[in-house]
């Protein structure tokens, strides 16, 4: 569950990727990845990049190759990207920081009743938080 500044409960997109497992249960370290930042408006949400037909961070694609690499890997859109009422509150580290744990949380959450019986992948107590620019911010 994210909070605002002011405290109230928001939704915020995010891109979970993991390894596909097919026979045992496996535990993965956790990868939670803030991305930088191209602007404050909607427009600019770093999930939206290949929807737009824009490449800037291409975010998916490196996300993806941590996972063929045995993580579990999150990204989230930072506060305001997913709100048309409102912008980006750019740089602001309490907002950044309940991003990138409310992500993480938000893995184990996942896992702990998966959507599927097939996923076999399981979040091992590893974690850890990096990022680019503002990402890198988010992470500290």
């Amino acid at each position: 569950m994210e909070r605002n500044e002011n405290d109230a409960v928001i939704q915020i997109q995010a891109d979970v990727r993991f390894p596909r497992v097919e026979v045992n249960v496996e535990e993965f370290p956790v990868f939670v990845y803030g991305p930088g930042t191209t602007g404050i408006a909607t427009k600019c949400a770093p999930l939206d990049e290949q929807a737009r037909g824009c490449n800037w961070g291409d975010y998916r694609s490196h996300l993806l190759s941590y996972t063929t690499q045995g993580y579990i890997t999150i990204i989230a859109n930072w506060q305001g990207f997913d709100d048309p009422d409102r912008t980006h509150p750019y740089f602001v580290a309490e907002l950044e920081g309940r991003v990138m744990l409310d992500a993480a949380r938000a893995v184990y959450d996942f896992f702990e009743h998966p959507p599927s019986d097939d996923i076999l992948a399981r979040p091992s107590p590893a974690i850890f938080l990096g990022g680019y620019s503002q990402g890198g911010h988010g992470a500290f």
